[in-house]
């Protein structure tokens, strides 16, 4: 009996036997290293997102029209004109709104840019200027009387202005302003390429042959009366926008 019970000792309770693995007691120290390295990460990215957000809410300094519309007008070799310096300060003001520290924000779907409001808001009172600028030069600014045909640029650069302001794809807005942007230069560089500049430059000549009807000599009368129904008809123009409010 004595020789079963060693037996049955020996054979039957090994298994109770407790093992340790040699990388048993290293678990609970690895968890609690990978947490505190995932709260590190995660403390970095928080603040970078509030750095990045006050470093982007701002609002951009003022420009002189004049000054824009001079540097710009030297850049192409012309000399600024009457409606050079409108059409200029708008498309500076899209060009502010779309290149300024965090560029445009009002559309962005991740943080900092989601979840701010100032800039944004600022961006949108912008936006709301050009909308209403560009409008006005296409139906009023640029025509002689209202029956007259549209300016091509300002007739593409209002539905470039009026495009969804929160759209961030297919197209995304900031394209769309920017070619906006683009129609706008282009009206202000072919101001100073139209005809009717020609007349505001000196005269050097002695003499001036005024022909009649539509001949061969150049009939100043009739240019000039054509010119002076022109403006009539804006002053019309502009004094019923007046009145209306």
């Amino acid at each position: 009996m004595t020789g079963w019970k060693f037996w049955q000792g020996r054979q039957w309770k090994f298994w109770q036997r407790r093992y340790v693995t040699p990388t048993a007691g290293r678990l609970p120290t690895l968890g609690k290293g990978a947490g505190r390295v995932a709260a590190a990460v995660a403390g970095v990215y928080v603040l970078a997102v509030v750095a990045l957000g006050w470093w982007w809410s701002y609002e951009p300094p003022l420009f002189d029209p004049v000054a824009v519309a001079e540097a710009r007008a030297a850049e192409a070799g012309v000399a600024p004109v009457t409606g050079f310096a409108t059409a200029a300060t708008g498309a500076r003001l899209a060009e502010i709104m779309l290149d300024k520290r965090g560029g445009y924000l009002a559309n962005d779907i991740l943080p900092p840019g989601v979840y701010l409001d100032n800039t944004p808001s600022w961006e949108f009172g912008v936006l709301v200027h050009l909308r209403d600028l560009s409008r006005a030069m296409r139906n009023h600014l640029s025509r002689s009387q209202s029956q007259s045909a549209e300016d091509p640029d300002l007739a593409r650069a209002e539905p470039h202005f009026s495009y969804d302001n929160a759209s961030w794809i297919f197209p995304a807005s900031e394209d769309e302003y920017r070619d906006g942007a683009a129609r706008l230069w282009a009206y202000a560089r072919r101001l100073t390429d139209r005809n009717a500049q020609d007349t505001q430059e000196p005269l050097w000549s002695p003499l001036v042959l005024n022909g009649g009807g539509f001949g061969m000599l150049a009939n100043h009368s009739l240019v000039m009366a054509s010119y002076v129904s022109r403006v009539n008809a804006a002053v019309i123009d502009l004094r019923d926008l007046l009145a209306k409010g």
